[in-house]
């Protein structure tokens, strides 16, 4: 009879086999005729006594359905490993690409700060410069080139616009641009009011607003 051995028993000493009628029968170790000690799994051909023992078994080649679960296991096995790696691959993928991502936005944020920062520095020192070239007290008083540097330093956005625009249309207003130096002014006065609104205490927006307003009375009184 065919069969497949299911256990070892007392240290190994017993061997117990499933039979093709799915009956077990025991057999003595003294009994296994092949080379090597039998395992689990094997199949086995023996002979049936009397008594319901085993005996003469032998290791027999595996039967086509116990090939063909191998193989399966071991397309499984493969299958498993492959999943493995796909998975590894993308726990990877979740931690480098965002530390890439963030790498790379520090890299143009802290870049795009620096040129904000630049811009900002620039704006101001425009504004500076053109506020004392409009003043004819100044020696090397330029109306031209200080209209130039305040409007840069408005399209630039520096902390100083409400004074830039005051200082824009006193500059206008000495080069006989009455319509630019009133839209200044205005501009100004709005800047001022809103500085004042923000902080009731801003005495530099009040004195601006004041002369803000003077310089638009005089336009307007021409």
């Amino acid at each position: 009879m065919k069969g497949t051995i299911l256990g070892l028993e007392l240290e190994n000493s017993v061997v117990v086999i499933l039979g093709g009628d799915d009956k077990r029968y025991r057999l003595s170790k003294s009994e296994w005729k092949s080379a090597g000690d039998p395992k689990v799994g094997m199949a086995v051909d023996f002979v049936v006594s009397a008594d319901d023992l085993a005996s003469e078994a032998y290791f027999i080649q595996a039967t086509v359905e116990n090939q063909g679960a191998a193989q399966s296991v071991k397309k499984e096995n493969g299958s498993l490993k492959q999943y493995k790696k796909i998975l590894v691959g993308f726990a990877v993928a979740l931690v480098v690409v965002p530390l890439v991502i963030i790498m790379v936005n520090g890299i143009f944020l802290g870049g795009s700060q620096k040129a904000s920062q630049d811009d900002e520095n620039k704006a101001d020192n425009f504004s500076l410069q053109g506020s004392c070239l409009v003043d004819p007290k100044n020696p090397n008083f330029n109306l031209s080139e200080g209209i130039a540097l305040l409007t840069k330093a408005i399209e630039l956005k520096t902390k100083y616009l409400a004074s830039t625009y005051l200082q824009r249309g006193f500059g206008k207003s000495q080069n006989g641009d009455s319509t630019g130096a009133i839209s200044d002014f205005k501009i100004a006065i709005k800047l001022c009011e809103e500085k004042i609104k923000a902080n009731p205490n801003d005495a530099d927006a009040k004195a601006d607003l004041d002369l803000a307003k003077s310089c638009l009375a005089n336009m307007s009184g021409h």
